[in-house]
């Protein structure tokens, strides 16, 4: 992806890199702790928005997060 944008939009099978993680996320330190920092290399691997649960891989694992929590994570 090119232009910076959030997570939570990336679309399956699309690879980015992590701008940083907003401060008003709620879950930001546990996301820092799972490899959410920036600079890494973050891929949407499964889900679809509707059901607001999707999953990416990030730092060789793929986590589930709520597409809320998501939207957080700034990436390009």
């Amino acid at each position: 992806m090119k232009r910076e944008t959030d997570l939570s939009v990336l679309e399956c099978g699309l690879t980015a890199h992590i701008r940083r993680v907003g401060d008003g996320c709620k879950i930001r330190k546990r996301l820092l702790d799972l490899g959410f920092t920036e600079g890494a290399e973050v891929c949407a691997v499964l889900g679809g928005r509707r059901r607001g649960i999707r999953a990416y891989e990030v730092c060789g694992t793929t986590i589930a997060l709520r597409s809320a929590d998501a939207e957080h994570v700034e990436v390009s």
